[in-house]
């Protein structure tokens, strides 16, 4: 079932990655190159040893695994470079724990759907980022800026306490602007992301949700502002005749 269009925007929710920005197209090649250099191994040899470059993705992947369970922000949890560094040690890799954190900031600002995020608060909706993140990173997107004049709050997994998709996470966000002074009903709410599973965590709280992954193009991330209301339909046809 289609979730319903609002009557009034108030608040746009957006996750981060794969909406407004990406890695660059180089990221994966670059991470594998750098996790080689820990086995003493060149970038070529990746090129030429399929086992090595099976070797660099599993430990590539493990850290994906291992960063999952940091995204709630746990008092306890242990940081982002002290997981890779767990990582790193049971394969017998030296690259630095910290470098290697490092290589996730790296990231492409998507500059035509950050315009549209722009033009909807020009008409005066509330923005706000909706993230999952684990401290280290929400940190760095923090310090430098990631977000700064794109939205009036960020919201990270990690300070909220609890990660999408579960309903909890949007039911903390909208507690949050109230207790912000800016309370909102779910349905005057649309938040955008690429997958649909976190799309369907806030459409079981009542917000207006949509997907969206960058490799479907600006113009689609444009319809889904318009078809939700957070943008005003552009008009395509040329004047009317006054003859017909």
């Amino acid at each position: 079932m289609a979730t319903p269009q609002p009557s009034t925007v108030r608040l746009l929710l957006l996750d981060a990655d794969a909406v407004i920005q990406r890695m660059p197209d180089t990221w994966r090649d670059d991470a594998l190159a750098h996790l080689a250099a820990g086995w003493d191994r060149s970038p070529n040899d990746l090129a030429e040893d399929t086992a090595l470059w099976g070797r660099a993705r599993a430990v590539l992947d493990e850290i994906f695994v291992a960063e999952v369970s940091l995204l709630s922000g746990g008092e306890e949890d242990p940081t982002f470079p002290e997981v890779i560094a767990s990582v790193l040690r049971e394969h017998d890799n030296t690259a630095d724990p910290e470098t290697t954190a490092t290589l996730w900031h790296n990231t492409v600002a998507l500059e035509e759907e950050r315009a549209m995020v722009l033009a909807a608060r020009r008409r005066g909706i509330r923005v706000a980022m909706a993230t999952n993140q684990q401290p280290h990173r929400a940190a760095w997107l923090d310090e430098s800026g990631a977000f700064a004049d794109l939205s009036d709050e960020v919201y990270t997994s990690s300070r909220v306490g609890v990660a999408k998709p579960d309903p909890e996470f949007f039911r903390r966000i909208l507690a949050a602007e109230a207790e912000a002074g800016f309370p909102v009903r779910p349905e005057e709410v649309v938040f955008v992301d690429d997958r649909p599973d976190n799309v369907a965590g806030a459409a079981e709280v009542g917000i207006v949700a949509r997907e969206y992954h960058f490799t479907q193009g600006p113009e689609a991330f444009g319809d889904v502002l318009e078809s939700t209301g957070v943008l005003l339909r552009q008009m395509h046809d040329g004047p009317s005749d006054p003859a017909v």
